[in-house]
Order: C-alpha cells, then sequence, then structure tokens
C-alpha cells in the first residue's frame, strides 16, 4: 500500500507538471500572437500615413510616386503573406497542445481505472487470505444438517482414505489458494510498475513535443519581425532619398 500511495503521488506530480507546463504554454503563445499582430496594424498604418504624406507632396514626379508606392504595398503584400502564414502555424500548434491534453486526459482515465482495479484485486486477496485462515484442523468437521449428511453420505468412503491423505489434502488446498492469491498480487504489482514506466515515457514525450512547439514558435516570430524591420528600412532608404532630392 505504501508502494502503491508512492506510486500514485509520483504520477499526480507528473500530471500536475504537464498541466502547468501546457497552461503555461497556451498562454505565452496567446500573449506573442498579440503581440505581434500589434506590431503589424502599427507598421501598417505607419506606412499608410507615409504613403499619404508622399502623395501630398507637391511637385513630386507622379511616376516615381507610384513606382514607390507599387513597391511599398508589394512590400506590405508580402508582409501580410507571412503574417497569414504565421497564422496558420499557430492554428496548427494549438490544435497539436489540444491533442496533447486529451492524450494527457486519456491516461488519466486509464490510471484511474487501474487504480480501481487495483482496490479490486486487494479486496480479492484478502478475501483469499480469510478462507486460507478459515481453513484449519476443524475445517473438515461437520457442522448442521448439511453436515451431517454430507457425512452419512461418506461414511462408505471413509474406510478406504485415511486421515492423512485427508490433511495432505487439506493443506495442498491451502498452499494452492495462497499461491494463486500471491500470484494475482504479483501480476497486479508489475501490471502498475508497466503503466507508470509507460506515463513516464509519455510525460518526457509531451514535454519535448512542447519544447519543439515553443521552439518554432519563437524562429516564426524573429522571421516576422526581421520581415518587419525590413519595411521599416526600405521605408527610411526612400525617406532619405526624397530629402537629398
Amino acid at each position: 500500500s505504501q508502494r502503491m500511495a508512492v506510486i500514485g503521488n509520483m504520477h499526480q506530480s507528473v500530471v500536475a507538471g504537464l498541466e502547468c507546463i501546457q497552461n503555461n504554454t497556451a498562454k505565452i503563445l496567446q500573449d506573442q500572437e498579440k503581440d505581434l499582430m500589434r506590431a503589424f496594424r502599427a507598421r501598417l498604418q505607419e506606412v499608410s500615413k507615409d504613403l499619404e504624406v508622399q502623395r501630398s507632396r507637391k511637385g513630386e514626379d507622379s511616376t516615381q510616386l507610384l513606382q514607390r508606392h507599387r513597391r511599398v504595398v508589394s512590400e506590405l503584400h508580402e508582409a501580410q503573406e507571412l503574417a497569414s502564414t504565421f497564422d496558420k502555424k499557430n492554428q496548427q500548434l494549438v490544435a497539436e497542445n489540444q491533442k496533447l491534453q486529451e492524450k494527457l486526459q486519456t491516461r488519466e482515465d486509464d490510471r484511474q481505472a487501474l487504480l480501481r482495479e487495483l482496490v479490486l484485486s486487494k479486496k480479492e486477496v484478502a478475501r483469499l487470505k480469510a478462507q486460507v485462515k478459515d481453513v484449519g484442523p476443524g475445517a473438515g468437521e461437520p457442522s448442521g444438517e448439511a453436515s451431517a449428511a454430507d457425512l452419512e453420505t461418506t461414511k462408505p468412503m471413509a474406510r478406504s482414505i485415511s486421515q492423512k491423505q485427508i490433511d495432505q489434502a487439506r493443506m495442498q488446498q491451502t498452499r494452492n489458494r495462497q499461491y494463486e492469491a500471491e500470484v494475482q498480487y504479483r501480476e497486479t504489482i508489475a501490471k502498475l510498475k508497466r503503466l507508470l514506466e509507460a506515463e513516464r515515457r509519455s510525460s518526457q514525450s509531451l514535454r519535448q513535443q512542447q519544447n519543439e512547439m515553443l521552439q518554432a514558435r519563437t524562429e516564426l516570430e524573429v522571421f516576422l519581425r526581421q520581415c518587419l524591420d525590413d519595411v521599416k528600412c526600405e521605408i527610411t532608404r526612400q525617406r532619405l532619398q526624397d530629402s537629398q532630392e
């Protein structure tokens, strides 16, 4: 029972740790997505304002302005495509995270079912041990009308069966029951150990997948920020050229 309590506590701590990691990961992903989309919208507004300012300038050649506008719009479209790709990747990561949570819940259900089975097995072992204790020197004594009837029936056979043979049969039956109870208990313990090891491996796999998801998210963020910086540098360069002209 102490060993099972330790196993149960270890499993609960692993499950709690995974749930905490999943919740923190989901919150971090949502916050980062909001920050990126907010920065992207702000950049779009700045570019639109710059275009409006450039259009309002007097004496600027309309052909150059149109080319400049097309170039900036093209860069914005590329940034929008990157943002769309990033959003799809984020949705994929969220779906994978949901699948991991469902797997974790399935593991928890299996663990509960196995614990219930263990409780039933312990009760069965206790019942068998109680039966074994009840089997003693007086176990074969007749009691009541049914025992008396059985005694009358077995009188002809009693002449050919010695008391020693009867005692040996009783002892063999007792040993068989004890052995069956011990085997059943050992099988239950072995099954629990296999389940715990499988859950440990599954927990490690879940953690590794979550780390890979976070790594992929970080790489996408860096790439998108770099694209936005490139757009900003291009706009700054165009402003410098306009001021020099």
